[in-house]
């Protein structure tokens, strides 16, 4: 498939050197970034961590695996070694075992020099297999989309919808349910995609009772400690959108949710903005000149922790509001602004020892966070 216009697999052979590059679709939708594995613990780490989803590209990812080991070390005892820690990384993956079960055999049968070329080989060999595979599903599938649209009783766009991770990055490329898709939109077919779901992570889970009961917990105690800050007028949505300028003059807007607050509440939704972010220098400059200009004879090192832990509600809140908009109300232009919310998250869940658990309940769900 093509990234700005240019073609890319989901993994590929770098044919000059002993290093296997992919997608890392851990940086998928915010960044496109493409990974180095040079090693078999890279590759099961690839797998292990998702940078790469779907089951027949772990599966390629696994062959790869073993070129990289027998890069490294061709004797039969590396190798099985190798097998066992791809197998390992995501022991549930029919493919990946498939994938280590075809290719360990025939490289284990050749003279320990040999087994390097015969693995490329073999790897080469299984990925345009799967690249072959996925067309033919789509000129199948096209068939049936072209018969369907065809017969359309309206100018309406021809309806598909698809089920669980079937595009092109789950695959080596095409993708399996979407192939017939991708062909049908080459060939100039108005088509509307459904896409029912695709979770790859946590599959089919939720949070359990314990869970839910942990998480409450570690909130409702960070909300108790804030709740005992001074009580000021706090304006509640104060950051960068809801500041103007005009004529050299600031021009405050959204303050129809003003109320009694506590003091900090304002100063880490401005400092700790998840539309603008500001360098660290410039934030504790500014957290100085707000102690200045309240007259605050609080100690600074106290004010720094209750700033921080109000920057940790704040932003906590801030993700709730953009997965709702972004999952109930269909609106995702906040999805942008969630990776810099995250890590500001992180920042202040690393800072202080009494978070670890919190840190540890999100980052079970979030990957973000380890």
């Amino acid at each position: 498939m093509k990234v700005q216009g240019q073609h890319f697999r989901s993994i590929w052979l770098e044919q000059e050197s002993q290093v296997v590059m992919v997608i890392d679709q851990q940086q998928l939708p915010f960044r496109f970034e493409i990974k180095q594995l040079v090693t078999v613990a890279d590759a099961a780490t690839a797998i292990a961590d998702m940078v790469v989803r779907g089951a027949p590209l772990i599966g390629a990812t696994a062959a790869c695996g073993l070129l990289l080991a027998a890069a490294q070390d061709p004797s039969d005892e590396y190798l099985s070694s190798a097998a066992d820690v791809l197998l390992a990384a995501r022991p549930t993956a029919v493919n990946l075992r498939w994938a280590v079960e075809r290719i360990l055999p025939r490289i284990l049968a050749v003279a320990p020099s040999d087994r390097f070329d015969l693995a490329r080989i073999q790897v080469e060999e299984l990925c345009e297999e799967d690249i072959a595979g996925n067309s033919r599903i789509g000129d199948h599938g096209f068939g049936l989309l072209q018969e369907l649209y065809l017969q359309r009783s309206t100018e309406q766009p021809l309806n598909i919808l698809t089920h669980c991770n079937a595009g092109w990055l789950a695959t080596v490329d095409w993708g399996t349910a979407l192939a017939p898709i991708f062909k049908a939109y080459d060939a100039g077919l108005q088509v509307h995609v459904w896409v029912d779901e695709t979770r790859p992570r946590n599959q089919g889970a939720s949070l359990t009772a314990a869970t839910k009961n942990a998480l409450a917990k570690e909130y409702q105690d960070l909300v108790v400690e804030l709740a005992c800050e001074p009580r000021v007028l706090c304006h509640r949505d104060y950051h960068s959108r809801n500041l103007m300028l005009h004529q050299d003059r600031l021009y405050v807007l959204d303050f129809q949710d003003a109320r009694m607050g506590p003091c900090t509440y304002d100063l880490a939704s401005l400092l700790k903005d998840s539309y603008v972010e500001l360098k660290q220098q410039t934030v504790e400059e500014l957290i100085a000149y707000f102690l200045e200009l309240t007259r605050s004879h609080v100690c600074q090192t106290d004010f720094r922790r209750r700033f921080d832990m109000m920057c940790l509600q704040r932003n906590l809140k801030a993700l709730g509001t953009f997965g709702y908009q972004a999952t109930v109300r269909r609106n995702d232009l906040y999805v942008q602004y969630m990776p810099r919310t995250l890590r500001y998250v992180g920042e202040h869940l690393r800072r202080y020892a009494r978070f670890e658990r919190l840190h540890e309940l999100l980052a079970t769900h979030l990957v973000e966070l380890r």
